[in-house]
């Protein structure tokens, strides 16, 4: 009887939980009518998206209610037990029950919305946001979750009777004392036997450890500028590591494509993004699986284990062919967006999805902006690093998007530089406002946005510091090659620029990136500055170099000739006489606009196309990937800024509907290209214009100069 009475309480609870969460569900679903979709009211787009894709919208709304309904189930449990007259023990009013659990609740919210401010922020009114980033200076989430634990216990602690007599406690020790000590004899003497396995366990020397393939860490930090790489007080981690005696700083390092996407196949490629293919953010899928070969695909030949780790910017790697053994990384397609909104719409579950355990059942959650941890990253890459130390050398790539905008850093990072009086509205997060004046943002938001920006930094740096302490702590570090460097730089509202990247290319706030590069401890280099120009597509061959792994496809150099250039020829590599990155030159180019309105540099000094949601498409063979329509392809490339820097000059090209308008810089006395030489320099201008003109005819073959336009054909 006592039997079919548990079960009918297991069935009967269970049934409670899964109604009470489904109307939970409807009643926050309501609440968020008013809400926005992709940037457009929900009531414009929502309907359309729920008949097309009815089935993803269903699974995902019912994974999170069954989700949610197993974490109530125990409330629903004991309550249920407590009507039970055969479970005697339960002391308290039933009621009681659920009130220990909304008071337990309330504090872990709390703790949930000061940790991740910016997810909850599009439920929270202005004056509660204001007071909540006010209390992140003197508030921890911590101690809302440990009170939270607390109180759970101390309610479990009255809600079952503890009435074991302290006669009963003593009878049952003296009667398990005998296994006790058995138990422990058993323990002394396995311990023993370890030491002495771990005593005749040959244990490879450091000599022998580096005789194996270093094993390779490419750290890419979105956005990361150049002026930040060495700040002491924002990045105090990746400081030491430039300070350390095997690590080489670049001073002069340059992307190609100051975006995401076509930055990263440049560095995996070891080419220029007009060869490569990938030349902006929505590549068509053929273009996106072409097959080449990249730094991923030697290494895999070599024997290394490859896979890169990332959050919400990286969702870029499941879209190339990269040959990444391993991927984690959310994915970019119209279903992973519907479920990520969804995910994010019923603020009262958020607090349970965002545990560890809710990240397992919802791996879109590390798509979203706005829940981008750094630490979360650090934790899947030394999973990683784990399964595979001792199987073969590995290759793992780590990016950290907290530093995108909208620099939405978890606590304490979002307010640790800011001024606690700011009046508001930036409190957590800013997206650029593509369409506004450039110089219509106060000087207390642009400070406040600034210091969004070195928080989201601090979180990435603190985060690389346990990442560093446990490759040492595993002997990995000696043997491991280290390369921090970042996709883009970021404007920040300096010389009227707004706020972003990929838009232009003046200044050296994008263009200009750190690259830290620490060598294996076996090589000794000579010089640990380079000052020479390098570029995104000198990387790839750089570390490939340093591997003694040969490529023939890449059009970037090694600068591993570089590092030892102050030794003596007998004592330096034998392969390592010329040196090829002497006098290099940068080419660069914009990525699409995502709009047409405004007043900023940019928009004043190019051809017009329709904006973002104007140009892209679903991709129609059922992936439901976001592509750009095909009909805009050759209009973006002409349209495209260019510029090559070589040597002290810059030179920036922006065709116009009815002429071609050429910029020159003198990059070493004016690296924010505020004084334009080219009318008061022509000779130079034409050199550099003639420059230019061969750069473009040996990366854009497939491309033509008419009257100083570059092209397609």
């Amino acid at each position: 009887m006592k039997s079919n009475s548990l079960k009918s309480s297991l069935l009967i609870s269970l049934i409670k939980s899964i109604l009470f969460s489904l109307a939970l569900t409807l009643l926050q679903y309501q609440f968020r009518q008013s809400s926005e979709f992709a940037g457009q009211k929900v009531s414009s787009i929502e309907h359309g998206l729920i008949d097309t894709y009815f089935s993803v919208i269903a699974v995902e709304v019912c994974k999170i209610i069954l989700f949610i309904s197993m974490i109530l189930w125990p409330v629903f449990l004991l309550h249920q037990f407590k009507k039970q007259s055969q479970f005697k023990k339960i002391s308290l009013n039933k009621y009681s029950i659920f009130i220990w659990a909304i008071c337990s609740y309330s504090l872990f919210f709390i703790g949930s919305v000061i940790q991740y401010p910016a997810l909850y922020e599009p439920f929270l009114a202005a004056s509660l946001k204001k007071f909540i980033f006010q209390s992140s200076f003197y508030l921890s989430p911590n101690s809302f979750f440990i009170c939270s634990v607390l109180i759970l216990l101390t309610s479990l602690g009255f809600v079952i009777k503890l009435n074991i007599s302290i006669a009963r406690i003593m009878q049952t020790f003296k009667r398990r004392t005998t296994a006790i000590g058995s138990m422990a004899s058993f323990a002394i003497a396995c311990t023993v036997v370890v030491i002495i396995v771990s005593i005749n366990r040959h244990t490879p020397s450091l000599a022998e450890s580096l005789l194996k393939q270093p094993n390779i860490l490419l750290i890419g930090i979105d956005s990361l500028r150049f002026d930040k790489s060495r700040n002491q007080s924002i990045t105090p981690n990746i400081t030491k590591l430039i300070q350390s005696p095997n690590t080489i700083y670049f001073k002069d390092h340059h992307v190609g494509v100051p975006r995401t996407f076509p930055s990263w196949v440049e560095i995996f490629q070891g080419n220029y993004a007009a060869k490569t293919g990938i030349r902006h953010m929505f590549p068509s899928l053929s273009q996106a699986r072409k097959k080449n070969a990249n730094l991923v695909t030697y290494l895999n030949q070599a024997g290394y284990k490859t896979g890169v780790c990332s959050d919400f910017a990286g969702d870029i790697f499941p879209r190339f062919n990269s040959g990444l053994q391993e991927i984690h990384a959310p994915a970019m397609s119209l279903d992973s967006l519907i479920r990520q909104n969804l995910e994010f719409s019923f603020p009262v579950f958020m607090p349970f999805i965002l545990s560890k355990i809710g990240r397992r059942f919802f791996p879109d959650l590390k798509g979203n902006p706005a829940y981008a941890n750094p630490n979360h990253l650090t934790e899947s890459s030394i999973d990683f690093i784990n399964t595979t130390k001792n199987q073969a050398p590995f290759f793992l790539t780590l990016f950290y998007s907290t530093a995108h905008f909208p620099y939405a850093a978890p606590w304490p990072h979002y307010s640790k530089f800011a001024n606690s009086s700011y009046p508001g509205p930036y409190f957590f997060q800013k997206n650029p406002d593509l369409e506004s004046n450039a110089d219509s943002t106060s000087q207390a938001d642009i400070a406040q946005v600034k210091s969004l920006y070195d928080g989201a930094l601090s979180s990435i740096d603190q985060s690389l510091s346990e990442l560093f302490s446990f490759l040492k702590q595993e002997s990995l570090w000696d043997n491991t090659i280290i390369i921090v460097t970042a996709d883009h730089g970021e404007d920040l509202f300096e010389n009227h620029n707004g706020q972003g990247h990929g838009e232009h290319l003046l200044g050296d706030k994008v263009l200009k990136v750190p690259l830290i590069l620490k060598l294996p401890k076996n090589l000794k280099p000579s010089v640990t500055t380079i000052s020479d120009l390098s570029r995104s597509i000198d990387i790839a061959p750089t570390i490939l170099d340093i591997a003694k792994i040969k490529q023939n496809s890449m059009s970037g150099v090694s600068f591993l000739p570089a590092f030892f250039e102050k030794l003596d020829p007998t004592s330096s590599p034998s392969h390592l006489s010329s040196k090829p990155y002497e006098n290099l030159i940068s080419y660069s180019e914009t990525g699409i606009w995502f709009s047409n309105k405004g007043n900023t540099h940019f928009q004043k000094n190019r051809l017009f196309y329709p904006g973002i949601t104007g140009l892209l498409n679903f991709d129609p063979g059922g992936t439901r990937q976001i592509v750009l329509n095909n009909k805009f392809e050759k209009v973006i490339q002409i349209a495209k800024h260019r510029s090559i820097t070589a040597g002290k000059y810059k030179l920036i090209y922006m065709p116009k509907g009815d002429k071609v308008v050429y910029q020159l810089f003198d990059r070493k006395n004016d690296s924010e290209n505020l004084h334009d030489l080219a009318q008061s320099n022509p000779d130079i201008l034409q050199e550099m214009i003639s420059m230019f003109q061969n750069e473009v005819e040996k990366i854009e073959p497939f491309t033509n100069i008419v009257d100083q336009y570059v092209v397609p054909q």
